[in-house]
């Protein structure tokens, strides 16, 4: 309905203008908004109040619908800004979606790239820029692993960030924290020891996130401690916690080894009173015994490591043939109109996955709304496709297919950026139909 409204309004004022001028803004200042975050030029969370995560969520909650967003706008701004390259929003928005981790937005974006190329009666400039923006991601990829790759050769987790400042996660009323390097002696001399003094009220808590527990391997946190005052400090390996007794002397405060599996995420967490000073060093974290390695934060790491082969074979850890399977059985139980939105909170508690959606466009209106809803949805989104394809031809086929890519392993249709892209490419495609001299005359 919203999307139809939108439509309608755009036939009579000159709407289409200042909602190409909003795809435009959105597709040049969100990709650098997001580059500016991925490397660490600005902190979302001081500066917007957006939450943390492993990934980059910005202010979606969610780093797939981040991408899906990026990727959706680019390629609309791709069609209706014409003098502007359509690479350089290709590019941008592939760029931004490298910084989100998403695989599916990725293979979605390389997919439009590629087709756009490839289109009949592409110039030969168009052609170029193309090659270019492709370059242009390739070696940003490249550069990301190859550079951050030369910085892992210490062996201590946190060296470089155990100043417990870059790198971690603050929560809690902290009126102030001083962190002092090298203000005390080292209980061995390979890296520095820091002198934390908090101020404030209540506990807080410094955190490390390590990302996803490895399923089936023990977990340990460590981390040497001591205060000049007796007290309590909690350590947390994010599977496990042990109270810490501290004295004047450095004593080593070790987690329970826990079990990963594979769903709890791995974190080095401290929590300590507001109020309290003492001194910390060597935090570590092993995992099956083999103690991890600093690595410098790789803005585009979460997408290297997410499509290593490993992790793409590994079928066990993707649930998504699951929700595919659910999807399909509620289909074949209600086959004619579907079992509602809340279709999944009718799947028998033995059988469900913690889901909301079945990540995949089709299934999910098929077991939503039945062979009937699917018709109404194709009778719907066939004359959309048919406006958009007599205003602007073969050109709208690359977007097409990353609107279609990113709703196959996800489901982003209904997302701001995917979804009011739609409706404003709707209503450019309306007026330039409208405007369009009638043929033969």
């Amino acid at each position: 309905l919203p999307l139809l409204a939108l439509l309608w309004v755009g036939r009579w004022c000159r709407l289409p203008q200042v909602l190409t001028l909003l795809v435009g803004s959105y597709a040049l200042l969100m990709p650098l908004l997001a580059v500016a975050v991925g490397v660490g030029w600005i902190d979302p969370v001081a500066t917007f109040g957006w939450g943390r995560s492993s990934r980059m969520v910005l202010y979606t909650d969610n780093p797939n619908l981040l991408a899906a967003d990026l990727a959706a706008v680019g390629f609309v701004a791709a069609l209706l800004i014409r003098r502007v390259p359509w690479a350089l929003w290709v590019a941008l928005a592939g760029v931004a979606v490298l910084l989100t981790g998403s695989r599916t937005a990725a293979l979605a974006v390389a997919a439009g790239l590629a087709l756009w190329m490839i289109l009949p009666g592409a110039a030969l400039r168009a052609r170029l820029f193309g090659i270019l923006a492709a370059a242009l991601l390739g070696l940003t990829i490249f550069y990301a692993d190859s550079y951050f790759a030369q910085q892992r050769e210490t062996s201590n987790l946190l060296h470089s960030v155990s100043s417990f400042g870059r790198g971690w996660e603050v929560q809690g009323d902290a009126a102030s924290q001083r962190v002092e390097a090298n203000a005390v002696r080292a209980p061995q001399p390979l890296f520095p020891a820091h002198r934390l003094t908090l101020s404030g009220e209540g506990d807080i808590t410094f955190s490390y996130p390590l990302g996803t527990s490895r399923e089936g391997m023990l977990h340990q946190a460590s981390l040497w401690l001591r205060a000049a005052e007796p007290g309590t400090l909690t350590l947390n390996s994010g599977l496990a916690e042990v109270e810490c007794l501290l004295g004047r002397r450095w004593t080593l405060c070790v987690t329970p080894a826990v079990v990963g599996d594979g769903e709890r995420e791995a974190a080095l967490s401290l929590t300590t009173p507001a109020g309290a000073t003492f001194d910390a060093y060597g935090p570590s974290y092993t995992i099956e015994g083999e103690l991890l390695s600093y690595r410098p934060r790789n803005p585009f790491g979460g997408l290297l490591s997410r499509f290593q082969p490993e992790r793409i074979l590994d079928v066990a850890r993707d649930r998504r043939p699951d929700m595919y399977e659910l999807g399909w059985r509620v289909f074949l139980e209600h086959p004619l109109i579907g079992a509602g939105r809340d279709w999944i909170q009718r799947v028998p508690p033995e059988q469900a996955v913690r889901i909301d959606h079945a990540h995949n466009g089709l299934i999910d209106i098929i077991a939503s709304a039945g062979l009937l809803g699917l018709a109404l949805w194709g009778a719907l989104f066939g004359s959309f496709l048919r406006i958009v394809f007599r205003a602007f031809g073969w050109r709208a086929l690359p977007w097409l297919v990353v609107l279609l890519a990113l709703n196959t392993t996800d489901l982003t249709w209904f997302h701001m950026g995917p979804y009011w892209s739609a409706g404003i490419l709707g209503v450019v495609s309306l007026q330039r139909l409208r405007e369009r001299p009638p043929q033969g005359a």
